[in-house]
């Protein structure tokens, strides 16, 4: 029996909440403008939070929360305590779970132990070694952060596994190899890659230094006799083209455009939008403070823009046989680069190159097995 779009939509909700746009550092590359210079400007209140949790969870059989930032360790210990009451508190059947993206320069035993024990799982950001790392991930002094972020990094690992995003730009795309070696060095099990597309043209890179990239990762990865458990995208590539899950919440976003429909950005001040939109008035969906799920959810805005990625889904699956990967790729890439927010994505040509690559390597890969096992004859390989 097929499944009501509609209860499809409600059975699960992914939200980023930004408990706070400040940051104790100054990457580069960073989209983040406020308050960066004076860290402790504005911490998301507890009302907020609690609204958060009470409103999603009567909506949604399952809220994934991820606590964002600016900085999200910047609240504390005694904060993520009032996060947790609340959210055992609460009275709604929605089931959550917790997942966070630090610097972990603050990270402290106290709050990691903390954190950990009431279910939060842990990521930080590692764009290299410290050589690499320095030159785009820096305090507000300029200063590199690298021994701070690794430290923090030493102090999550004795409680918990730890997750990486490395960003690609122009200061790390020609050094694959290392990046890759380096989050073995640090026992990262689970990485992702995200690709730096904003207006700075000393950090942009394009498709073909894009498709350079994750070729070498992807070689790297099937080439390892000990390999990460998952580097997306990747993984996500290998998983879909052997006939992997259609939708994946967790997987890398500005490659999986999927997660456009089942995601929604809380700002500090409770401000809602349906991706990293804050302060764009056009796309704000409303405010959780004062606005019911229901209500944002089904708001005219978000029909609009709905229709709008619909129509562009519609148009790469005519014309790409890779739509059942990409999916019209991620919104947020369009936005940053500068480009109309639902036109074919910033990185379209280097997938499908990267797509092609890995589908054709997938193939000799197993016919090879199949002729080895005696199941097929070199001549019918694949």
């Amino acid at each position: 029996m097929e499944k009501n779009p509609e209860e499809e939509l409600l059975a699960y909700i992914s939200a980023i909440v930004q408990v706070t746009a400040d940051c104790n550092l100054k990457c580069k590359y960073c989209y983040m403008e406020n308050g960066r210079e004076k860290v402790g400007k504005k911490i998301m209140d507890l009302e907020t939070v609690e609204n958060i949790v009470n409103k999603l969870t009567k909506t949604f059989r399952h809220v994934a929360l991820v606590w964002h930032g600016g900085e999200p360790l910047l609240p504390g210990l005694n904060f993520y305590r009032g996060v947790v009451d609340i959210e055992n508190q609460c009275k709604n059947s929605g089931k959550i779970t917790n997942r966070m993206q630090t610097n972990a320069t603050l990270a402290h035993d106290d709050l990691i132990d903390f954190l950990t024990k009431n279910g939060f799982k842990l990521g930080t950001s590692l764009d290299g070694p410290s050589e690499i790392n320095d030159t785009v991930r820096q305090f507000c002094s300029g200063d590199g952060a690298t021994r701070s972020i690794e430290n923090g990094m030493k102090i999550i690992q004795k409680y918990q596994n730890i997750g990486a995003v490395c960003v690609v730009s122009k200061q790390n795309a020609d050094a694959a190899e290392k990046i890759y070696q380096n989050l073995k060095d640090k026992k990262i099990e689970h990485a992702k890659l995200q690709p730096y597309n904003g207006a700075d043209s000393e950090l942009k890179i394009n498709n073909q230094s894009f498709f350079k990239f994750h070729k070498q990762i992807y070689d790297l990865l099937m080439n390892d006799s000990h390999p990460m458990k998952s580097v997306s995208p990747i993984s996500d590539i290998i998983e879909r083209m052997l006939g992997g899950k259609e939708k994946n919440y967790g997987g890398s976003t500005y490659l999986m455009g999927g997660c456009f429909s089942s995601n929604l950005v809380i700002d500090v001040n409770g401000n809602v939008y349906p991706c990293v939109m804050e302060g764009m008035e056009e796309y704000k969906l409303g405010n959780i403070k004062t606005s019911s799920a229901e209500e944002i959810f089904h708001s005219e805005i978000r029909k609009a823009s709905l229709k709008k990625y619909e129509r562009l889904q519609s148009q790469c699956k005519d014309d790409c046989e890779y739509f059942y990967i990409c999916q019209g790729g991620c919104m947020q890439v369009n936005l940053l680069s500068g480009r109309e927010m639902f036109s074919r994505n910033y990185f379209c040509s280097g997938k499908r190159e990267l797509f092609s690559y890995i589908a054709d390597d997938l193939e000799r890969r197993l016919s090879s097995l199949l002729e080895k096992k005696g199941l097929i004859r070199k001549a019918d390989a694949l």
